[in-house]
């Protein structure tokens, strides 16, 4: 049963790896011939994501302090592919900052916020992370001001992920919650 555990979380983050590092490197690609120092600050950022994720490879929690750094990173880096039109914060109660969740869990829903919300609008985009706990539940909130989901939400790699990730971790209820509107 530990065994198939560890191999279901091993599988879930093999998955998800290749399809980060897909879009990620679309990203540096249509950088290149735009802004080579920026091309260099968007490749040393991917850089430390990558070191992250294999210098913990064993490890399926993180603090939200570590799991925010990730985020941050990759969040810096497609602010420096759009610029101007991408900008973000990230709230978090400072006690919380000690809080394990699985690893990898905020960047892939910060990815989704990107690719399917800021990459979407011509004007400005904004995404915002806010962390807190209310009634004895911690909760992660990922809003951007991009479009709704047309037909509705159809769950693809991250969020599937995510929401695997927490079935197979968790033992306790936890609950994943949408709302689609622009």
């Amino acid at each position: 049963k530990e065994l198939k555990f560890k191999s279901d979380l091993n599988a879930l983050q093999a998955r998800i790896n290749p399809h980060f590092l897909y879009n990620a490197l679309n990203s540096l690609a249509s950088l290149t011939h735009i802004d080579s120092d920026r091309t260099e600050k968007m490749a040393l950022s991917l850089s430390k994501l990558f070191r992250y994720n294999i210098n913990k490879t064993e490890e399926h929690y993180a603090s939200l302090k570590d799991e925010i750094e990730m985020a941050e990173i990759y969040l810096q880096i497609e602010k420096n592919r759009f610029e101007d039109k991408l900008n973000y914060s990230i709230d978090i109660q400072e006690p919380l900052n000690e809080f394990v969740i699985p690893k990898f869990i905020l960047q892939p829903l910060a990815e989704n916020a990107v690719k399917h919300g800021i990459s979407k609008i011509t004007g400005k985009g904004m995404i915002r992370i806010n962390i807190f706990e209310e009634a004895n539940k911690v909760i992660i909130e990922i809003y951007d001001n991009g479009p709704e989901f047309p037909g509705g939400l159809i769950s693809g790699y991250g969020l599937q992920n995510t929401y695997e990730k927490l079935k197979l971790l968790y033992k306790k209820p936890f609950d994943i919650s949408f709302v689609n509107t622009p």
